[in-house]
């Protein structure tokens, strides 16, 4: 007889034990870590369900948190900076959930069941049991939440579960609280293993937001940022960033729960949780030395491991976050790229004569009588300590590959890399000038003696470089006010922005031939210069205002312009998708010229940031749209090629 059956199992009396006996073995059963690996297995079909809705409600939040324009409004309260806060909000707000998807007949029942939260289950992505229906072109950085966002959850629901297992001291009385405490151990499994898939190449991690901190809040030039920050990720970074991010989850549910017990008023401290943690597996420490328990628990964490990954290859939820780290560096280019853009080139030994006229918002940009629009790109190339021939040869390679993709005006922002050579080849490929002259932000604009010092300068470059044919604008200063400081109605700047209209005027009566272009970041820093041009109410048609603008903000910026209450010409001296992943960014960039594209009447034309890789800001290396070799870095070149072509084709 066995030692569960001591009564003869033909009398009732038992039969009662025994069965009892049998069932106090089954519920034995189910409070061990075997029970709890099947309970975890028969609950894997909710859990993906569960996976899978968190990621629906962090995109929702981050979409009602974008247009609500909290995070814009929060941060402005402590100082920091608009437009930044802007492009951070909008990163985070790019992403839209178009339902939850499940496979089968409990997707298509679920689907009836709630159709404006549930899609038709052959709308599941490949691969998985239930998948969040994800718009397209969404921000790096937006994606990377909602994907490792659901990880987090998991991770503080298995620190909740073991908490209230272990929230007295030792195990709670309870039979089922071992099992508790295993199932909450078996989500944090889950969690460890999701956050081990997510894959974030430095590429990713530059384009989410490292190398606007680099460039704009923490400036570093380009080759130190390569030296401290690039190399360093290169040799680690790539491995270290799954156990940063355990780390930082683990370190986030350990003070939720030691926060939720502290309200509760439990005595769980940060030292009875991590003991809670290793006495789900391991064994008590007064049988430390005792070698079977040690398998015991090898084989108990192996056997919680196989549970949780068997039950994620059983109902796979939606692929984790993975963007490709590898890119296009060459790319098999269209016939659009072989054929001369000759139709629209405009050669001439004379000096050329650009005008802007128009009024009331309607401006036309003409370059010797011919109206055209502006499709441009910035031109950051560091040529300056090169041999005239070899510079020479550097040139003809670029402004060969622009004028193939229909760009027919280049844009700069430092005056050391554009001189006479830029210009006459410039103009041998039928490109025109943006020539840039650079005003510090930290200058004493205040000061008549430092006016008179720049006024001076300005003008002698002017003499110098106007009879050029290449020259369309004299690009004179560029993110000043911006660059003041976050208010941007302050002594200094209005101050600037009087001077600035002064040395406009001069620079006009001296080249009335070649309109003058103040670029600052979005249109959040014109109140200075648009004050300083009303107090005289003199028409400026050849005064025209650059925004700068990386985000799809650009849309509503150029249709809300006439609303700002500066009757000026406009330009988009600088425009990217930021944010973007480089497979998404080409469409991003037709979505912008479409947008400048769509107001011919205020919006000049544009130009696309930033031709090169190898230029002097971090940035540079995210947004570049080729490489030191000139190679495509994506599609994005391609992309403006084909905007832009389209776009000559019907001035034609």
């Amino acid at each position: 007889m066995t030692d569960w059956v001591d009564q003869p199992p033909w009398t009732a009396e038992g039969k009662t034990k025994n069965s009892s006996k049998l069932v106090e073995r089954i519920r034995g059963s189910l409070y061990s870590p075997l029970g709890a690996a099947t309970i975890y297995l028969i609950l894997s079909p909710f859990l993906a369900l569960l996976h899978q809705t968190m990621v629906h409600v962090i995109v929702v939040l981050l979409e009602g948190t974008a247009s609500a324009r909290v995070i814009t409004g929060a941060l402005g309260q402590v100082g920091f900076d608009r437009v930044y806060a802007s492009v951070f909000e909008r990163a985070l707000g790019n992403i839209e959930s178009q339902g939850l998807a499940v496979v089968g007949p409990v997707g298509d029942l679920l689907h009836w069941l709630a159709p404006g939260l549930f899609a038709p289950s052959d709308r599941v992505r490949p691969g998985a049991w239930a998948s969040v229906l994800l718009g397209d072109q969404s921000s790096l950085l937006a994606s990377a939440i909602a994907a490792i966002g659901p990880e987090v959850g998991l991770a503080f629901l298995g620190v909740a579960l073991l908490g209230i297992a272990f929230w007295r001291r030792g195990l709670a009385r309870p039979p089922y609280a071992r099992t508790l405490a295993l199932l909450g151990f078996l989500l944090q499994i889950a969690s460890v293993v999701g956050l081990s898939r997510v894959r974030l190449s430095f590429d990713d991690l530059e384009a989410m937001g490292l190398s606007y901190i680099f460039t704009k809040l923490v400036p570093l030039d380009a080759e130190t940022y390569q030296r401290l920050v690039v190399e360093p990720f290169q040799v680690v970074g790539s491995a270290l960033v799954p156990l940063i991010l355990v780390s930082m989850t683990y370190g986030g549910a350990f003070l939720f729960a030691l926060l939720v017990a502290r309200v509760a008023r439990h005595r769980v401290t940060l030292v009875g949780l991590l003991r809670a943690e290793g006495r789900v597996l391991l064994p008590p420490l007064a049988e430390i030395g005792d070698a079977r328990k040690w398998v015991q628990s090898s084989l108990v964490a192996l056997l919680l491991l196989t549970a949780v990954l068997l039950g994620q290859r059983l109902f796979p939820a939606q692929i984790y976050y993975d963007h490709p780290a590898d890119v296009q560096t060459s790319l098999d280019l269209p016939d659009l790229w072989t054929a001369p853009m000759t139709g629209t080139a405009i050669v001439s030994d004379q000096p050329s004569q650009v005008e802007i006229a128009g009024a009331n918002y309607g401006y036309v940009y003409t370059v010797d009588g011919r109206r055209e629009r502006l499709r441009g790109v910035g031109y950051n190339v560091m040529y300056d300590q090169l041999s005239p021939e070899v510079r020479a040869t550097r040139y003809d390679r670029d402004f060969a590959q622009m004028r193939a993709a229909g760009v027919n005006t280049i844009l700069g922002w430092d005056p050391r890399q554009f001189d006479e050579l830029t210009l006459i080849k410039a103009q041998e490929h039928g490109l025109g000038v943006v020539l840039p002259f650079h005003l510090p932000p930290e200058g004493r604009y205040t000061n008549p003696q430092y006016q008179d010092k720049i006024e001076q300068e300005v003008l002698q470059w002017v003499q110098r470089f106007q009879g050029y044919p290449a020259l369309r604008m004299w690009g004179i200063g560029n993110e000043v006010v911006h660059g003041m400081g976050k208010n941007p109605n302050t002594p200094l700047s209005r101050a600037f922005a009087e001077f600035y209209v002064r040395l406009a005027d001069k620079v006009h009566a001296l080249d009335p031939d070649h309109p003058v272009v103040y670029r600052d970041a979005e249109d959040v820093y014109l109140p200075p210069l648009k004050n300083a041009l009303q107090n005289d109410r003199r028409p400026r048609p050849w005064l025209v205002y650059g925004v700068n603008i990386f985000t799809l903000r650009i849309c509503e910026v150029l249709r809300g312009w006439p609303r700002n209450g500066l009757d000026a010409p406009l330009m988009v001296s600088e425009f990217a998708p930021s944010g973007f992943s480089r497979q998404d960014r080409p469409a991003g960039y037709r979505r912008m010229w479409r947008c400048i594209a769509d107001n011919p009447n205020t919006v000049l034309g544009g130009f696309a940031y930033v031709w090169s890789t190898t230029g002097p800001e971090a940035i540079d290396r995210v947004l570049g749209l080729v490489t030191p070799e000139n190679a495509p870095t994506d599609g994005s070149l391609v992309a403006l090629g084909e905007v832009f072509r389209q776009d000559a084709e019907g001035e034609r």
